[in-house]
């Protein structure tokens, strides 16, 4: 995967069949509704449990609705942005050189390292939070692996699309 970031903010990526394949299959893993990732967004507070024996706040209830209906909006925007960068490197596939590119404006290239950071903390928290700096590659199960895999994965690509975005050189 090679890139360039273009003079208006957004950026031009190649990819190859095989690292197209693999972020395919990375993205497919996306699915913001089934994950747990977020759980204890709702309580920045660990430990603290919220005092219902007060009653309900019309306007805690309002906030909580409305931060919901935003969440349900942005995760919306975020799956019609995925829908049209795989439509996007298909139209725009080389059969002969094997190479497909896509561009992405600036605000697209932030939801794409949304996506990819979201899918690395849901498959850090399926593997139970671990320090990775400790774990060696035969401490994990056979059925960890996947989720190493993906950690592993979203974090080679966020650090490429950060690599074109913000070079070392410049």
């Amino acid at each position: 995967m090679t890139g360039k970031k273009l003079k208006d903010g957004s950026i031009h990526i190649e990819m190859n069949a095989k690292e197209w394949s693999l972020f395919r299959a990375l993205l497919g893993y996306y699915d913001p509704q089934l994950s747990s990732a977020n759980s204890d967004v709702s309580c920045p507070i660990v430990g603290i449990e919220a005092d219902t024996s007060i009653g309900t706040d019309p306007i805690l209830e309002d906030a909580t609705q409305w931060l919901s209906d935003m969440k349900e909006d942005h995760e919306k925007a975020l799956h019609k942005r995925l829908a049209r960068w795989l439509v996007k490197w298909d139209e725009r596939k080389d059969e002969a050189q094997d190479v497909g590119t896509i561009e992405l404006p600036p605000e697209e290239v932030e939801g794409l390292l949304q996506i990819l950071n979201y899918l690395r903390m849901k498959h850090w928290r399926l593997l139970g939070s671990p320090d990775m700096n400790l774990k060696k590659s035969d401490d994990w199960s056979e059925e960890q692996l996947p989720s190493v895999h993906v950690m592993g994965l979203c974090a080679l690509f966020q650090s490429i699309l950060l690599q074109i975005l913000y070079p070392p050189n410049s």
